[in-house]
């Protein structure tokens, strides 16, 4: 699904840049284009006991994207979209950073209608200290 490579991806990077090492565990590891020396790609199946065991030998912390649901993506965006929610809001409820949140509309929204979506934004920003 097209919304959890996204969360993935924004996940990995955010752990980058904050100075983790990341060790990436996907079916196809390979595809992962993303070049870092503090990332490394593991090749497995998450349904299979033994390539997660080997996944997660000598990590100090896990971070799961898998199975995000449909109804969820729905929830982050239709709360995106309202005027009444602010990012500190979103992050409270699903974790997701400002940057997060914008990678999302952007993959999920028409073109148009996320540029639309961050001139709003960007407008209420301008007139109220906590907004997105």
């Amino acid at each position: 699904m097209k919304q959890e490579r996204v969360l993935t991806l924004a996940t990995t990077k955010a752990a980058l840049a904050a100075g983790h090492e990341v060790r990436a565990f996907a079916r196809s590891a390979s595809a992962i284009t993303r070049s870092d020396p503090r990332l490394e790609r593991v090749q497995g199946d998450a349904t299979r006991q033994q390539d997660v065991e080997a996944a997660l030998a000598d990590v100090d912390a896990v971070i799961t994207t898998l199975g995000v649901d449909p109804a969820t993506i729905s929830e982050i965006v239709e709360m995106a979209l309202s005027d009444h929610t602010s990012f500190a809001q979103i992050r409270a409820l699903h974790g997701l950073s400002p940057d997060q949140v914008k990678t999302l509309m952007r993959q999920t929204l028409k073109a148009g209608s996320y540029r639309a979506w961050r001139r709003r934004v960007r407008q209420f920003g301008d007139r109220r200290a906590d907004y997105k």
